[in-house]
């Protein structure tokens, strides 16, 4: 049996959100640390640094002028954060 954990409740984040700060009482004081690796494969980022989705939107086939975060469809990208659960 494969269990599935979702940290990310699915809203639409700003992709520069602190991975500790969106994954709420797992993250700062909670004492767990917490290792993600994320394939993006929907709108749902966060950790990003600043202009790194606008880069990435400004890429062929990332989006661009439509506003959608194409870039993050597909599966090609991924992110890996860390949360060390301390205050």
């Amino acid at each position: 049996m494969r269990t599935k954990l979702i940290l990310l409740i699915q809203a639409f984040w700003d992709p520069t959100t602190p991975f500790p700060e969106a994954i709420g009482p797992l993250g700062p004081g909670s004492g767990l640390r917490i290792l993600s690796f994320r394939t993006v494969k929907a709108d749902v980022v966060v950790g990003l640094p600043k202009g790194k989705d606008e880069e990435l939107r400004a890429m062929e086939g990332g989006g661009g002028d439509s506003g959608a975060r194409k870039w993050a469809w597909g599966g090609r990208w991924a992110v890996v954060s860390l949360s060390d659960g301390k205050q």
